[in-house]
């Protein structure tokens, strides 16, 4: 396991290449942008990691552990264990988010790429190599290299340099103007999203080590 270090980030589901966002208190799915509500802070704790909504600066937790249980926000910090699992055929690091100790993990439900497709708590009850296994796994995208304990942080900082995606200028800071957000939904055919999910980062080798 290599281990994420204290920052930001944003998780992009591997089968529908959405990312993780919050609406109120739920978690979803929504194609990649640059809000706030996409970024979320790693905080070391423990053996594993409390997840934190940048904007929200509310915690990724559940009411019940059951399977299909709804990931929620809360005000109540949760860790999590996050365990890197990489692809040889794709070339490529993932991640679970896994409840401790157990078999339930991140999903995104069915692995639609529609818009506020909600994340939920499943085990391990699947077929290997199944289009519902990739909805389990996600693209860690380093978006800061050192985290802020607040939002109203990143609204001040004015010479921090994002770590940014090959294409993107360096010189871009936390006030600069963000990229045109990409619009629309990933198909949700298998073949193929590894590469479309890494070269919307402008990458296609694996994400490096935290």
């Amino acid at each position: 396991m290599t281990q994420l270090s204290h920052a930001i980030y944003k998780f992009v589901n591997r089968q529908s290449g959405t990312a993780m966002d919050v609406a109120g208190d739920s978690v979803v799915g929504m194609p990649p942008s640059w809000f706030m509500t996409q970024q979320w802070e790693i905080i070391p704790s423990g053996d594993g990691y409390i997840i934190r909504n940048v904007e929200t600066q509310k915690y990724l937790s559940f009411q019940t552990l059951f399977r299909t249980s709804p990931v929620l926000a809360t005000g109540y910090p949760t860790a999590w264990d996050i365990n890197r699992v990489y692809l040889p055929n794709e070339n490529a690091v993932f991640y679970e988010i896994r409840w401790p100790h157990s078999s339930y993990l991140f999903d995104l439900a069915g692995g639609d790429s529609a818009p506020k497709t909600r994340i939920q708590i499943m085990d391990e009850s699947l077929e290997p190599h199944s289009a519902y296994d990739r909805c389990r796994l996600w693209r860690a995208v380093k978006l800061y290299h050192s985290a802020s304990t607040t939002a109203s942080h990143h609204d001040r900082a004015t010479t921090s340099v994002m770590a940014q995606p090959h294409g993107i200028s360096p010189t871009h800071t936390l006030n600069s103007r963000p990229p045109k957000p990409i619009r629309g939904s990933c198909p949700r055919t298998v073949v193929g999203n590894g590469r479309r999910n890494a070269n919307m980062y402008g990458s296609t080798g694996p994400v490096p080590n935290h």
